[in-house]
């Protein structure tokens, strides 16, 4: 994005598991924990860093935030370059 005259921005691909709202506490709880463990595993990141990622794994209030950030960083560049829904 620098190279583009963009400064301030990295372009990195990110993905999260989610629930509804409204999901039950107890179910988000043991789906976390669960990711927790599957995150834990050799092979999982053996897979993860096979396909290009660099696997890591977050408490939730800290993905809330970098998730918000992001949000914030991304919708600030759309507004600027004047990027309207198709």
């Amino acid at each position: 994005m620098d190279e583009a005259g963009v400064k301030g921005y990295e372009v990195n691909g990110w993905m999260a598991l989610s629930a509804p709202a409204g999901t039950p506490p107890e179910v988000v709880a043991r789906l976390r924990g669960r990711m927790t463990e599957i995150m834990a595993l050799p092979e999982t990141s053996k897979f993860l860093v096979g396909l290009g990622y660099e696997p890591f794994a977050v408490k939730p209030r800290e993905l809330e935030a970098f998730r918000d950030s992001q949000v914030a960083l991304w919708k600030k560049l759309v507004e600027v370059a004047h990027i309207e829904l198709q």
